[in-house]
Protein backbone atom coordinates (compact mmCIF):
# COMPACT_ATOMS: atom_id res chain seq x y z
CA UNK A 1 0.00 0.00 0.00
CA UNK A 2 1.43 3.36 -0.91
CA UNK A 3 1.60 6.07 1.73
CA UNK A 4 0.48 8.82 -0.65
CA UNK A 5 -3.15 7.70 -0.78
CA UNK A 6 -4.04 5.50 2.20
CA UNK A 7 -7.76 5.47 1.20
CA UNK A 8 -9.53 2.37 0.01
CA UNK A 9 -13.18 1.48 -0.58
CA UNK A 10 -14.44 -1.64 1.16
CA UNK A 11 -17.91 -3.10 0.66
CA UNK A 12 -19.70 -3.78 3.97
CA UNK A 13 -23.37 -4.79 3.96
CA UNK A 14 -23.61 -3.91 0.25
CA UNK A 15 -22.55 -0.32 0.94
CA UNK A 16 -19.22 1.18 -0.07
CA UNK A 17 -17.28 2.35 2.97
CA UNK A 18 -14.20 4.53 2.64
CA UNK A 19 -11.38 3.16 4.81
CA UNK A 20 -8.31 5.21 5.71
CA UNK A 21 -5.20 3.33 6.80
CA UNK A 22 -2.87 5.31 9.06
CA UNK A 23 0.39 3.67 10.13
CA UNK A 24 1.19 3.94 13.83
CA UNK A 25 3.69 2.26 16.08
CA UNK A 26 2.79 -0.23 18.75
CA UNK A 27 4.68 -2.62 20.94
CA UNK A 28 4.28 -6.33 20.65
CA UNK A 29 5.69 -8.81 23.13
CA UNK A 30 6.85 -12.18 21.87
CA UNK A 31 6.64 -15.02 24.39
CA UNK A 32 9.79 -16.74 23.11
CA UNK A 33 11.92 -13.60 23.20
CA UNK A 34 11.75 -11.03 25.98
CA UNK A 35 12.63 -8.23 23.53
CA UNK A 36 10.06 -5.58 22.75
CA UNK A 37 9.91 -4.87 19.07
CA UNK A 38 8.40 -1.75 17.61
CA UNK A 39 6.42 -2.58 14.51
CA UNK A 40 4.08 -0.39 12.57
CA UNK A 41 0.49 -1.51 13.00
CA UNK A 42 -2.27 -0.14 10.81
CA UNK A 43 -4.97 2.00 12.36
CA UNK A 44 -8.20 1.82 10.44
CA UNK A 45 -10.52 4.79 10.35
CA UNK A 46 -13.87 3.86 8.88
CA UNK A 47 -16.47 6.30 7.71
CA UNK A 48 -19.38 5.76 5.34
CA UNK A 49 -18.69 6.75 1.77
CA UNK A 50 -20.69 9.79 0.87
CA UNK A 51 -21.13 11.52 -2.40
CA UNK A 52 -21.70 15.18 -2.83
CA UNK A 53 -19.70 18.30 -3.27
CA UNK A 54 -19.00 19.47 0.25
CA UNK A 55 -15.60 21.07 0.83
CA UNK A 56 -14.49 18.42 3.32
CA UNK A 57 -15.60 15.61 1.02
CA UNK A 58 -13.57 15.66 -2.16
CA UNK A 59 -13.03 11.92 -2.11
CA UNK A 60 -13.62 10.08 -5.38
CA UNK A 61 -16.71 7.86 -5.63
CA UNK A 62 -16.23 4.09 -5.41
CA UNK A 63 -15.39 2.32 -8.68
CA UNK A 64 -18.39 1.93 -10.96
CA UNK A 65 -20.46 4.49 -9.06
CA UNK A 66 -21.21 7.98 -10.32
CA UNK A 67 -21.00 11.02 -8.12
CA UNK A 68 -24.59 11.94 -7.37
CA UNK A 69 -26.10 15.35 -7.03
CA UNK A 70 -27.68 16.38 -3.72
CA UNK A 71 -31.37 15.47 -3.54
CA UNK A 72 -33.68 18.25 -4.59
CA UNK A 73 -36.22 19.18 -1.96
CA UNK A 74 -39.85 19.07 -2.93
CA UNK A 75 -41.40 22.53 -2.77
CA UNK A 76 -43.98 22.97 -0.01
CA UNK A 77 -47.55 22.31 -1.08
CA UNK A 78 -49.81 25.25 -1.72
CA UNK A 79 -53.58 25.56 -1.64
CA UNK A 80 -53.48 25.16 -5.41
CA UNK A 81 -51.99 21.67 -4.92
CA UNK A 82 -54.66 20.54 -2.46
CA UNK A 83 -57.56 18.43 -3.65
CA UNK A 84 -61.05 19.19 -2.35
CA UNK A 85 -63.62 16.39 -1.87
CA UNK A 86 -65.44 17.23 -5.11
CA UNK A 87 -62.22 16.94 -7.11
CA UNK A 88 -61.28 13.65 -5.43
CA UNK A 89 -64.72 12.23 -6.14
CA UNK A 90 -64.41 13.32 -9.78
CA UNK A 91 -61.03 11.57 -9.99
CA UNK A 92 -62.50 8.36 -8.55
CA UNK A 93 -65.43 8.43 -11.00
CA UNK A 94 -63.12 9.16 -13.95
CA UNK A 95 -60.84 6.24 -13.04
CA UNK A 96 -63.87 3.98 -12.55
CA UNK A 97 -64.77 4.60 -16.23
CA UNK A 98 -61.31 3.28 -17.25
CA UNK A 99 -61.12 -0.37 -16.05
CA UNK A 100 -57.69 -0.84 -17.63
CA UNK A 101 -56.27 1.40 -14.88
CA UNK A 102 -57.33 -0.86 -12.00
CA UNK A 103 -58.71 -4.19 -13.27
CA UNK A 104 -55.90 -6.68 -13.84
CA UNK A 105 -58.29 -8.88 -15.85
CA UNK A 106 -58.97 -6.11 -18.36
CA UNK A 107 -57.70 -6.86 -21.88
CA UNK A 108 -55.78 -3.58 -22.01
CA UNK A 109 -54.44 -3.57 -18.44
CA UNK A 110 -50.96 -4.60 -19.58
CA UNK A 111 -50.97 -2.31 -22.64
CA UNK A 112 -48.88 0.67 -21.55
CA UNK A 113 -49.99 2.86 -24.47
CA UNK A 114 -53.69 2.31 -23.74
CA UNK A 115 -53.12 2.97 -20.05
CA UNK A 116 -51.37 6.27 -20.82
CA UNK A 117 -54.28 7.24 -23.08
CA UNK A 118 -56.66 6.42 -20.24
CA UNK A 119 -54.64 8.52 -17.76
CA UNK A 120 -54.73 11.39 -20.26
CA UNK A 121 -58.53 11.11 -20.51
CA UNK A 122 -58.84 11.02 -16.71
CA UNK A 123 -56.60 14.08 -16.45
CA UNK A 124 -58.74 16.01 -18.96
CA UNK A 125 -61.91 15.07 -17.11
CA UNK A 126 -60.49 16.07 -13.71
CA UNK A 127 -59.02 19.32 -15.05
CA UNK A 128 -62.60 20.55 -15.59
CA UNK A 129 -62.89 20.61 -11.79
CA UNK A 130 -59.25 21.30 -10.90
CA UNK A 131 -57.46 23.58 -13.35
CA UNK A 132 -53.90 22.82 -14.34
CA UNK A 133 -54.09 19.15 -13.38
CA UNK A 134 -51.47 17.08 -15.17
CA UNK A 135 -51.34 13.36 -15.80
CA UNK A 136 -48.62 13.09 -13.15
CA UNK A 137 -50.83 14.90 -10.61
CA UNK A 138 -53.69 12.51 -11.30
CA UNK A 139 -51.45 9.44 -11.09
CA UNK A 140 -49.93 10.63 -7.80
CA UNK A 141 -53.33 11.32 -6.23
CA UNK A 142 -54.69 7.98 -7.44
CA UNK A 143 -51.67 6.19 -6.00
CA UNK A 144 -52.28 7.92 -2.67
CA UNK A 145 -55.96 6.94 -2.66
CA UNK A 146 -55.14 3.34 -3.59
CA UNK A 147 -52.58 3.12 -0.79
CA UNK A 148 -55.06 4.48 1.76
CA UNK A 149 -57.70 2.04 0.53
CA UNK A 150 -55.31 -0.91 0.80
CA UNK A 151 -54.45 0.07 4.39
CA UNK A 152 -58.15 0.27 5.28
CA UNK A 153 -58.81 -3.08 3.60
CA UNK A 154 -56.04 -4.67 5.63
CA UNK A 155 -57.56 -3.37 8.87
CA UNK A 156 -60.98 -4.69 7.86
CA UNK A 157 -59.57 -8.14 6.97
CA UNK A 158 -57.58 -8.39 10.20
CA UNK A 159 -60.56 -7.41 12.35
CA UNK A 160 -62.96 -9.93 10.80
CA UNK A 161 -60.66 -12.87 10.10
CA UNK A 162 -59.85 -15.90 12.22
CA UNK A 163 -58.29 -14.88 15.49
CA UNK A 164 -59.90 -11.45 15.50
CA UNK A 165 -61.12 -10.05 18.80
CA UNK A 166 -64.02 -12.28 19.83
CA UNK A 167 -67.53 -10.96 19.49
CA UNK A 168 -66.57 -7.60 18.01
CA UNK A 169 -68.29 -6.37 14.90
CA UNK A 170 -65.05 -5.57 13.11
CA UNK A 171 -63.24 -2.49 11.90
CA UNK A 172 -65.26 0.31 10.36
CA UNK A 173 -63.22 2.05 7.66
CA UNK A 174 -62.45 5.69 8.38
CA UNK A 175 -61.28 6.64 4.87
CA UNK A 176 -63.54 9.36 3.50
CA UNK A 177 -64.06 7.82 0.05
CA UNK A 178 -63.76 4.16 1.05
CA UNK A 179 -67.12 3.09 -0.38
CA UNK A 180 -66.68 5.09 -3.58
CA UNK A 181 -63.30 3.49 -4.30
CA UNK A 182 -64.40 -0.02 -3.29
CA UNK A 183 -64.72 -1.01 -6.97
CA UNK A 184 -60.95 -1.57 -7.16
CA UNK A 185 -61.14 -4.47 -4.68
Amino acid sequence: MDNKNPLKYVIINRKPILVRFQPTTSTQENESAPLIKKQPAPTITIRPATTGSTPENNDPPPPGQKKSEPAKKKPPSTDKDKWNPEQILELIMAVKEQPNLYDTKSETFHNRVKREESWSMVSKQVSLFKEGTTVDDVKAKWHSLRTQFAAEQKKVRESTGIGAAGGKKGYTPSMKFYHEIYFIK
